[in-house]
């Protein structure tokens, strides 16, 4: 079985737990096949797995399926869909640091998808909330000694 399969097959599992395993596994080599992959995918629910599964990175290959997963209708508990939007906005926005924000504030997570959404060009859009423009730009991929969030206890 290829990586690709391997993905997929956890994506179509639904086992959200597995899928943040999985994220440690994805390289950039893997964004073109996966991105492809998703608008074969059956349900938004799906979608939104393979979009947490290639959160750690920014590249243009997913911009696309960021886009549209901002179209995403809300699911049973809300959660989901919503949080999986605000990965996706970090990353069109390229600022993974607003994911907090997004988080905490459901109004703006909502407003700055409608106004992603209801832009002239996706690509155009700026972040929902200007940058300090004297702080650098962010990394556009974690460095690759980096751990996840919840390694960060380990030594």
């Amino acid at each position: 079985m290829g990586k690709l399969e391997y993905y997929l097959d956890l994506i179509k599992a639904d086992d959200p737990v597995q899928i943040e395993m999985a994220r440690d596994e994805v390289t950039r080599d893997d964004l073109g096949a996966l991105a492809a992959a998703y608008w074969s995918l059956e349900n938004w629910d799906q979608k939104g797995l393979l979009i947490n599964l290639v959160q750690d990175y920014i590249d243009p290959r997913t911009r696309d399926i960021m886009i549209d997963f901002l179209k995403a209708p809300e699911d049973k508990s809300g959660d989901f869909t919503e949080v999986t939007k605000a990965i996706a906005l970090c990353i069109l926005e390229e600022d993974f640091e607003r994911f907090t924000l997004y988080y905490d504030d459901r109004e703006l997570l909502a407003q700055a998808v409608q106004r992603y959404l209801s832009g002239p060009i996706h690509s155009e859009q700026p972040p929902a909330t200007p940058r300090d423009s004297s702080a650098p730009p962010p990394p556009t991929s974690p460095p690759s000694n980096s751990r996840k969030w919840w390694q960060f206890w380990k030594k």
